[in-house]
């Protein structure tokens, strides 16, 4: 085990470990009406991502502060991991905020109450996009450039992981239904843990973490904001 992830492999298998499982979330799901269904998500170990989230919040704020929440707990993790991965971690934060990012470059209006946050980073992935290289390659190369330079042993695995994650989002694009999509996240989350108990010690095992984790998020997002949309003042009981 790589000496510098020893201490903080402890730390991403308790995390690892505490994760909704399937039938967890499946429960979660049955519910209907949004304030009982974040009443429930708060009972979870969801409850971290949901600290400012209020039970009126409207659609457009509610996304707001979830993206807020991925940038906070995304931050938390880049402060568990040796001072060198801190930067590549921090820059992962950005994935959700590409779309945007390039609606705002085409000079597009962005949703409702959505902000972004410039920086020197973001910058240069601009300047990359607009010289004609795919932003999700610019980002790519980006965080390729944020890993330690010494680069190990632990380098094939993390590049085994990215070409899974783009497998993953490539095919994503194709899927005919909303059965398929959950069945190919389903796909992607059973490779992501044999990936992190391979990976034990090593870098993989942190971006895999952080992966399982957009994961949930993505989950979540999509339960609270089609509750919000649709079903807030529902007098549906739990089931």
């Amino acid at each position: 085990m790589n000496g510098a992830f020893a201490s903080l492999q402890s730390r991403l298998q308790f995390h690892h470990g505490r994760r909704l499982d399937e039938n967890g979330w499946q429960r979660l799901e049955r519910v209907v009406p949004y304030p009982l269904y974040l009443k429930s998500a708060r009972e979870t170990s969801l409850s971290p991502w949901l600290r400012a989230i209020g039970d009126a919040d409207a659609p457009s704020v509610l996304e707001q502060r979830l993206r807020e929440a991925l940038l906070h707990n995304t931050a938390e993790v880049a402060r568990w991991a040796p001072p060198a991965w801190r930067p590549a971690v921090t820059w992962t934060g950005q994935l959700w905020q590409l779309p945007a990012w390039q609606h705002l470059w085409r000079g597009e209006a962005l949703p409702a109450g959505l902000l972004l946050t410039a920086s020197a980073e973001i910058d240069r992935l601009e300047q990359s996009w607009r010289a004609g290289t795919p932003l999700l390659t610019a980002w790519l190369n980006r965080w390729r450039g944020l890993w330690p330079a010494r680069k190990g042993h632990w380098a094939p695995p993390l590049e085994q992981l990215t070409a899974l994650l783009y497998s993953h989002a490539r095919q994503f694009q194709q899927l005919p239904d909303a059965e398929a999509a959950r069945l190919a996240r389903q796909r992607l989350q059973q490779r992501l843990h044999l990936l992190f108990r391979r990976h034990i010690g090593q870098p993989a095992a942190l971006f895999v973490h952080l992966a399982l984790m957009a994961l949930d998020f993505e989950r979540l997002r999509g339960g609270l904001l089609l509750r919000a949309l649709y079903h807030h003042t529902s007098d549906t009981e739990p089931a």
